[in-house]
């Protein structure tokens, strides 16, 4: 087995922050370089808009917004504050070629974000319509993590593709970085299995997927990746969330909005699609050892044990008969009042 050759990772600790400054310039940026990961404090004030918003809709159910509101989430997210500064992950003593090339790869992206994402204030009439346009299509009470974890996604997407026209000489270290976290996410699943913790593969695909197919990279490690994905999730992305994939494609260097945008029209199609699940009876058991799975039927009543009315109290209005062979069905049904 070839082994990959090794760097001091002394000498190239200390040039990551000459990787920040010939993006941003001298002085900028502080850089540290530990733990495991890559991130950049800042003022991002779609973030804490995010944030705010989910607060206040599992504080207001089945209610909407009006401009008043909404100015003033506005005014929360520009009063946010974090004192700003880069983390590029530890460089370990022993360097390989390929870890140093990501860590190049993870400073480029994280200077990218101060140069390209949003950090000025917001305005009012900037995301009022596009707020109010997608309110009502989901319940946003409880997605506030998935929301930032989508529209980061998206911005990733957005900053990386424009990015590597603005500093060409930068894609190789680009695909390194890509290649390093698809190797990270690969270990994260194998100790998943090896201690049984239950994974969504199909979920996992559509956020892997889109994210992948966003960036444009094409390495080896890529391609193995492609080929790993969940055969639902891949057709999800490329016929459901097609247009919004294209979007985020299309984003350019002034689009310092739109991420959010796009996210939230991701998250929408996944919890349509996810109502389209059958609902889960809470289980009774037969005779015997077995529990005895539910047929349902219009008119049936019944709380949720999961999907994102999980708890709710909801009444059956479409149910088809049973597969014969997976017992499965499809069915509609909406929320009671008041559960």
């Amino acid at each position: 087995m070839k082994t990959e050759l090794t760097l001091p990772g002394q000498k190239w600790r200390q040039t990551h922050q000459a990787s920040i400054d010939g993006v941003l310039g001298a002085g900028v940026r502080r850089v540290e370089s530990r733990g495991q990961q890559f991130f950049n404090r800042d003022k991002w004030p779609l973030r804490k808009l995010i944030t705010v918003m989910c607060e206040w809709a599992g504080k207001n159910p089945g209610s909407t917004p009006d401009e008043y509101q909404i100015g003033y989430w506005v005014e929360l997210a520009n009063a946010d504050y974090v004192d700003p500064g880069i983390v590029i992950a530890q460089t370990p003593d022993q360097l390989p070629l390929s870890t140093r090339d990501a860590l190049v790869g993870g400073a480029y992206h994280e200077a990218w974000h101060t140069k390209y994402s949003r950090r000025t204030r917001l305005r009012v009439d900037e995301v009022r319509g596009q707020i109010l346009s997608r309110w009502s299509r989901i319940d946003w009470a409880k997605l506030s993590g998935k929301l930032l974890e989508w529209s980061n996604i998206i911005e990733d997407i957005r900053i990386e593709r424009v990015g590597c026209v603005d500093f060409p000489g930068a894609l190789s270290r680009m695909e390194a970085l890509q290649d390093l976290i698809l190797r990270q996410e690969e270990e994260g699943l194998e100790k998943a299995r090896e201690m049984k913790m239950p994974v969504n593969g199909k979920l996992h695909t559509v956020t892997c997927y889109f994210r992948d197919k966003g960036l444009g990279y094409d390495t080896p490690t890529q391609r193995r990746a492609f080929a790993s994905y969940d055969a639902d999730g891949i057709r999800f992305v490329e016929e459901t969330l097609k247009p919004e994939l294209d979007r985020a494609m299309a984003l350019g260097p002034k689009d310092d909005n739109d991420s959010l945008w796009v996210a939230m029209d991701v998250l929408a199609k996944i919890v349509e699609e996810a109502r389209k699940a059958p609902p889960q009876e809470e289980e009774k058991p037969s005779q015997g050892d077995g529990s005895k799975k539910k047929v349902w039927k219009k008119g049936d009543k019944a709380k949720l044990r999961s999907g994102p009315d999980k708890g709710k109290e909801i009444l059956v209005t479409y149910a088809s008969r049973p597969d014969r062979k997976t017992g499965e069905q499809r069915i509609e049904y909406s929320v009671l009042a008041g559960s």
